[in-house]
């Protein structure tokens, strides 16, 4: 029936058609959302920190770049 590392509680409810006592399908749903917008909110926060580094970036080219102009 399965792995055979799960636990008997697991066991238990992978039977067809058992689930665990308060995990309903609407239950189920809510954490795969939650779930979804954790990564979407990690992902958003990885753009931004990009988007960052790349202004900075640029920051410090141009700021070479007028350095190097106002020596000459």
């Amino acid at each position: 029936m399965g792995s055979p590392f799960l636990s008997l509680e697991a066991k238990k409810y992978a039977v067809v058609g058992i689930r665990k006592p308060g995990c309903t399908p609407t239950r189920t749903k809510e954490v795969a959302m939650a779930r979804h917008k954790k990564i979407e909110r990690k992902r958003e926060l990885d753009r931004r920190r990009r988007r960052r580094q790349k202004r900075l970036k640029q920051r410090i080219r141009e700021a070479k770049a007028e350095a190097k102009h106002a020596k000459s």
